[in-house]
């Protein structure tokens, strides 16, 4: 993986979280606090049932929420791939776009036909970033 790519999916992921965190019902208890490292993707126990509802119902933000709290909080891989998966069905760009790139360097040619159909999916909900991700997945050596 190249820094250029690293620092990309970073920044993805930060402004993801601030999105998120500046449209959270709770927010306005912590206007005053600065928010550092991982707590910006922090779910409180007791709401997480309650997330998780609603991206099952359809949700693309609660399901991008989910993603970035058990990828970045609680750093269970298998959890954050399944809800990164709702977010992307559920319509999320940057879901859309982190599925894509996370898929991407599978050595499985599925997963690599799946990157490209979510980068392309990322685009027409519009993430112009994801046209960068699609070159990139484009320009790889087939198989």
């Amino acid at each position: 993986m190249t820094l250029l790519r690293l620092m990309r999916l970073l920044l993805i992921f930060v402004i993801g979280g601030v999105f998120m965190s500046c449209n959270s019902a709770d927010n306005s208890k912590q206007n005053d606090k600065p928010i550092a490292g991982n707590q910006a993707f922090m779910i409180a126990k007791a709401d997480l049932p309650k997330f998780k509802t609603e991206a099952l119902e359809g949700s693309p933000d609660a399901a991008f929420k989910l993603y970035q709290f058990y990828e970045f909080v609680q750093l269970d891989a298998k959890e954050s791939l399944y809800w990164i998966t709702i977010s992307a069905e559920n319509g999320h760009p940057i879901g859309q776009h982190n599925l894509a790139y996370m898929l991407m360097d599978d050595p499985d040619l599925n997963s690599r036909l799946r990157a490209r159909y979510w980068a392309k999916q990322s685009v027409r909900n519009g993430n112009k970033d994801a046209l960068e991700l699609l070159k990139e997945i484009d320009n790889k050596k087939k198989p």
